[in-house]
């Protein structure tokens, strides 16, 4: 039940919170008078291209993965293998500090906790050993899921804060670039974290 409750919202919020199709699916008017002055600005400074996105990944996969999501035709980003396997480390890495927060606790102290509830209850049940692996790898799986989204999310706000600021072209790019990308640091950090906080509540 946890678990369903974090994928709703982490995954599912956002499908209710998409707009609607126009039932008419009439097309958008191009008489120049319909359209406002600052539509123009507004749609420059809040539209985020796929080049962008590379900048901001230094990656070309990672577009190819957010390309249904980016245009509108899935919440989903595909599944990140290394997010599975890694955890909190790889979102340490992509610089996903807040989401790195949450990861921690999802795959290494609410696991804990669940699992000692576990044999309070289960002392002597062949369950036991089933019901501790699927809280260990449940996370995991969500994780996994999640990732993607989660360093897309990221890629998106950072481009609309920088095309706000009007900056040239050459040093929004620089930006893009320098707040995304990897964090050799930031791993060391999420790797720390995860060894001492696993350390202390075993």
């Amino acid at each position: 039940m946890i678990f369903g409750y974090l994928f709703f919202i982490f995954i599912g919020l956002p499908v209710f919170r998409r707009k609607t199709v126009n039932p008419s699916n009439s097309a958008p008017s191009t008489d120049p008078d319909d359209v406002p002055m600052n539509e123009s600005r507004d749609t420059r400074l809040t539209e985020v291209s796929f080049a962008e996105l590379a900048k901001f990944a230094r990656d070309e996969k990672y577009p190819k993965r957010w390309k249904r999501r980016h245009e509108g035709r899935s919440v989903f980003a595909g599944f990140n293998i290394w997010a599975f396997l890694f955890g909190v480390q790889w979102f340490f890495f992509r610089k996903l500090y807040a989401a790195g927060v949450v990861a921690l606790m999802l795959e290494c102290v609410l696991p804990i906790l669940l699992i000692r509830f576990l044999v309070l209850i289960f002392s002597y049940s062949p369950l036991l050993p089933v019901l501790s692996l699927s809280f260990l790898l449940l996370p995991r799986v969500f994780i996994g899921i999640w990732a993607n989204i989660a360093l897309y999310k990221r890629a998106v706000c950072v481009i609309r804060d920088l095309n706000r600021m009007n900056l040239d072209n050459e040093i929004r790019l620089q930006q893009i670039a320098a707040r995304g990308g990897v964090s050799i640091g930031g791993l060391l950090i999420g790797h720390l974290s995860y060894f001492v906080l696993s350390h202390l509540l075993f």
